[in-house]
Formats: C-alpha cells, structure tokens, sequence
C-alpha cells in the first residue's frame, strides 16, 4: 500500500496517506516512535525517533502505519543489517 499498491485485504487501488497523530495527553503532535540507549533511566535516556505514516484503504478501512526515515531509530554504533 506504502508505493501504490493494492490492498492487501481487498485488493482496491483506492489508498490514501493520512497523518497519524498523537493527541494523547496534552499532545497535539505527529505520531512517533522512539528508541533509547537506556531505557531503564529516570532522565538522559538518549532517545532517538521516527514520524509514523499511515495508508488507509478507502475500501475496506485497512490501514497499515510505516516509520518515516526507520534509520533514525538506530543507535550511531548499530549496524544496519
């Protein structure tokens, strides 16, 4: 669905991209996902983070979510496999 596709529950090639937000908690803001060096830390985890996408078959309603840039969630050390 991310580059045009079909759906992969109904097969319609009616699919749109929408913002995912997070209005939880006071929040106003794009929906992310973070990663951190330590998480167990009470301050200067280290975090890192990705904005999340949405495509959403008009269909159906099927929606898949994928991390914009998903790189930015490694560690500078980390190899990418």
């Amino acid at each position: 669905m991310k580059n045009g596709k079909k759906c992969p529950k109904c097969q319609s090639d009616q699919i749109l991209e929408a913002e995912a937000r997070d209005e939880g908690r006071g929040s106003w803001g794009l929906m992310t996902l973070k990663t951190y060096d330590n998480p167990d830390a009470l301050v200067f985890r280290g975090s890192r983070e990705a904005v999340v996408h949405a495509f959403v078959c008009v269909d159906c309603g099927y929606i898949e979510y994928y991390a914009q840039n998903p790189k930015n969630l490694l560690r500078p050390e980390e190899p990418v496999e």
